[in-house]
């Protein structure tokens, strides 16, 4: 089975799927930052779907997102006389 196809990765395909060095992951994992699961309190998994949620998350809006934002906050919040 590839590694693409598969839900639970070792700890070596989850560093090769983060991009990361292991002593790296190592830190993330010891200070509980990074999901992972230890079966039987043994051998580091990971889950795919989590390391990517994980990877996606603080997402950063772009400058035009946050304009249409705050002129949609505006627009319903009646703040269009803002200024006057």
């Amino acid at each position: 089975m590839e590694q693409e196809n598969k839900k639970v990765l070792t700890f070596k395909q989850g560093c090769e799927h983060l991009g990361y060095k292991p002593s790296y992951v190592y830190k993330l994992t010891s200070g509980n930052i990074l999901p992972f699961s230890k079966p039987n309190g043994k051998c580091i998994r990971f889950d795919r779907d989590k390391l990517d949620l994980w990877m996606l998350s603080n997402n950063n809006t772009t400058q035009k997102e946050r304009k249409i934002i705050a002129s949609t906050y505006l627009n319903t919040k009646g703040g269009s006389d803002y200024g006057k």
